[in-house]
C-alpha cells in the first residue's frame, strides 16, 4: 500500500527548517540543496512545493507576520482603545527567545526591502495592516474620550510604531538595555501622556 503523504505537513516542515537557517545563518546561507539535506529530502522534493528560493524566503517570511498577529490578537484579547494598543506593543517587544528570533528574521527581510521591489511591496503591505489595526483602536479610544480630541491618530501611530522599533531592535542587539520591567514602563508612560486631561 504507498505511503500516504501529508503535503500541508510536509510544506510546513520546510518551511520551519528554512526559517530557522535563515534565523542562524541569514538567508544568504539557505539554498535548497543546502535545505533538502538537512531534510533528508531531494531537492526535487523541495520544488515540488516551491518553485525558488524566493517563494521559501517569502513563505517564512510570512510565517514571521502570522506569529506576530497571532500574538498581538491573543495579547488583545476582547480589549479595545488604549489597553488594546498597550498590550500589543507589549507583545510585540522581543524578550522571549521566540519573539527574537522573528525580529531577527525581519532584520533581514528589512535590508533586502530597500533595494528589491518585491520584498519592498510585501513589506508595506504588512505593516499597514498593523497601522490599520492600530489606528482602529486610537479612533476608539479618542471615540470615548480616552484620547484628546487635539491630538491627531496619524500622528500618534508613527510616535508608537517608531518607539515599539526602537526597543525592539534595542532588545535584540543591547538586551541589558531593557527588561520586561522598563519596557512597560516605557510604554505606560508614553499612553499616559496621551490620555485625556
Amino acid at each position: 500500500m504507498p505511503k500516504v503523504v501529508d503535503h500541508k505537513q510536509r510544506k510546513q516542515l520546510i518551511i520551519d527548517k528554512s526559517t530557522d537557517i535563515i534565523a542562524e545563518h541569514g538567508f544568504d546561507e539557505l539554498t535548497i540543496r543546502g535545505l533538502a539535506a538537512s531534510l533528508n529530502m531531494s531537492t526535487g522534493m523541495i520544488t515540488h512545493y516551491f518553485d525558488s528560493k524566493d517563494q521559501i524566503l517569502f513563505a517564512s517570511l510570512q510565517g514571521v507576520h502570522d506569529r506576530f498577529y497571532h500574538r498581538a490578537e491573543k495579547a488583545i484579547g476582547d480589549q479595545h482603545g488604549i489597553e488594546a494598543i498597550r498590550r500589543r506593543m507589549q507583545a510585540s517587544i522581543p524578550l522571549a527567545k521566540s519573539v527574537k528570533k522573528d525580529w531577527s528574521i525581519m532584520f533581514q527581510f528589512w535590508g533586502r526591502a530597500t533595494h528589491e521591489a518585491e520584498f519592498s511591496k510585501y513589506m508595506k503591505r504588512e505593516h499597514s495592516k498593523l497601522r490599520q489595526l492600530d489606528l482602529d483602536h486610537l479612533a476608539y479610544a479618542q471615540a470615548h474620550g480616552e484620547i484628546d480630541k487635539k491630538h491627531n491618530l496619524e500622528h500618534i501611530f508613527e510616535q508608537l510604531d517608531a518607539m515599539t522599533t526602537g526597543m525592539g531592535i534595542t532588545s535584540v542587539f543591547n538586551p541589558s538595555r531593557l527588561n520586561k520591567n522598563s519596557t512597560h514602563a516605557i510604554i505606560d508612560e508614553t499612553l499616559q501622556q496621551l490620555k485625556k486631561r
